[in-house]
């Protein structure tokens, strides 16, 4: 009897050590991927280009998060403006809404030098003609993101992404967050929070969204802000699955300023 827990405790070891060194293996082999297609794609100050289709491991995920998204044909010239509201590493990604042509777009790391953090800072030039034209994504389709690089308890530190060519709102009255669930959802509700006193208090009554939410497809969240003071802002978003257990939760942090320019 003792031998045999022995070998089974020795099995179990091995399943561990092979599993983390196919995973390892398999993050390796994804590193070299993206390396060669940053090489195949470099656009100057940002990487851009298609990819084939990736595989989702999440069970939500974020799409876009912008303040406003001027219409554009082809030909422009892109800009993305932002509120660095600290010091952070940045990294603005820019993809399709409804994945079609497997569109990506990722500033590079050098890109970092150039922010200033308690300040609006621009990336660009984003020339359409380079990928956007070629690979007919319209305006409507396409959604950007920036990430900030800091250490947070909550699911993910953003900027809200103003995308413009020619003019840009002096305002921010409301943000428009797209999303996409694994699995179909039945209900969502949101909130916008404030921390106090080392509390999260809501600044708003929660708002719902009603309709089936379905799985793999993507789905808008509209977040107004018209009524909410500057500072760090918490949207705290939770929906429940439609006919199986479970849902969604995700806590996202971000700098609302008011005045763009």
């Amino acid at each position: 009897m003792k031998r045999f827990w022995q070998l089974k405790i020795l099995f179990v070891l091995i399943g561990i050590c092979t599993l983390g060194f196919i995973i390892s293996e398999t993050s390796a082999q994804s590193e070299k991927w993206w390396s060669k297609w940053r090489r195949q794609n470099d656009q100057g100050n940002r990487y851009e280009g298609r990819v084939p289709i990736p595989v989702g491991g999440s069970n939500v995920e974020l799409l876009s998060f912008f303040g406003c998204r001027e219409p554009f044909d082809n030909g422009v010239n892109l800009k993305v403006r932002f509120f660095l509201a600290t010091d952070a590493k940045v990294l603005i990604r820019g993809r399709e809404v409804q994945e079609s042509k497997q569109y990506r777009m990722e500033s590079k790391i050098e890109e970092n030098s150039k922010w200033i953090a308690d300040r609006w800072n621009e990336f660009g030039p984003w020339e359409t003609r380079t990928v956007l034209d070629t690979e007919q994504i319209p305006y409507r389709n396409l959604g950007v993101v920036i990430t900030l690089d800091k250490a947070t308890r909550y699911d993910l530190l953003l900027a809200p992404a103003f995308i413009y060519h020619s003019e840009l709102p002096q305002w921010a009255s409301e943000y428009t967050m797209h999303l996409c669930s694994k699995y179909t959802l039945g209900t969502l509700s949101y909130t916008l929070m404030r921390r106090r006193d080392d509390k999260d208090v809501p600044l708003t009554t929660p708002f719902r969204l009603f309709g089936t939410m379905i799985g793999g497809e993507p789905f808008p969240v509209v977040v107004p802000v018209r009524e909410i003071s500057e500072g760090w802002t918490l949207l705290v978003i939770d929906g429940k699955y439609k006919n199986r257990m479970g849902g969604i939760h995700r806590e996202y942090l971000f700098y609302h300023r008011p005045q763009i320019r």
